[in-house]
């Protein structure tokens, strides 16, 4: 388990109407500005490695909170001919990953770098005045992370870890996690 931080961008995504008013099933405007674009997030991260002869597999399941001030997502746009007062009421993220890297231990410290594939649920509520709109996306982008894993004792450990985005969502993030070790035998 660990927490983690960013910067993504979410511009990028193909947002679907899903329900709401239907003046805002056309509504493309507000997915190219604050808080999609330079979207601040912090959170927690769930993970299971298998490591074998240096080599590291990863499959983990993170929850992002998206960190906006209503205020600065409140805009007027053009609704189905008519200027109506905008506004990001909720972003919600969810991240699937899955990855492949490297690592080598020394002693008591290991280096380690994965190429992680991360796929993204979000989902978005927008006001149009006073009625809600709700839209959902989803993401796929390559992230190049790269840490170092500290055994505190036989089998408990803290890793703290930075990621740089490759292509999608995920600019760049920073992340501390803490977990146990399960050796195989062997």
């Amino acid at each position: 388990m660990g927490f983690l931080g960013g910067v993504r961008d979410e511009t990028r995504n193909g947002y679907a109407f899903g329900s709401g008013t239907s003046e805002a099933r056309a509504l493309t405007g507000p997915f190219a500005l604050a808080p999609y674009a330079r979207t601040i997030v912090y959170g927690l991260g769930w993970e299971t490695r298998y490591v074998t002869q240096h080599v590291r597999f990863t499959v983990g399941l993170q929850k992002p909170f998206a960190s906006f001030r209503m205020m600065d997502a409140i805009f007027p746009a053009d609704v189905g001919g008519t200027t109506r007062e905008v506004g990001t009421r909720s972003l919600e993220l969810w991240d699937v990953r899955f990855g492949l890297g490297g690592e080598y231990a020394f002693k008591y410290v290991t280096p380690f770098v994965d190429v992680i594939g991360d796929v993204q649920s979000v989902k978005a509520a927008l006001t149009v005045d006073q009625a809600t709109a709700e839209y959902k996306a989803w993401a796929f982008g390559l992230v190049v992370r790269a840490g170092l894993r500290v055994q505190l004792g036989d089998s408990v450990f803290v890793a703290p870890m930075g990621e740089v985005g490759i292509g999608g969502p995920v600019l760049w993030g920073a992340g501390l996690q803490a977990g146990w070790v399960l050796p195989m035998p062997g």
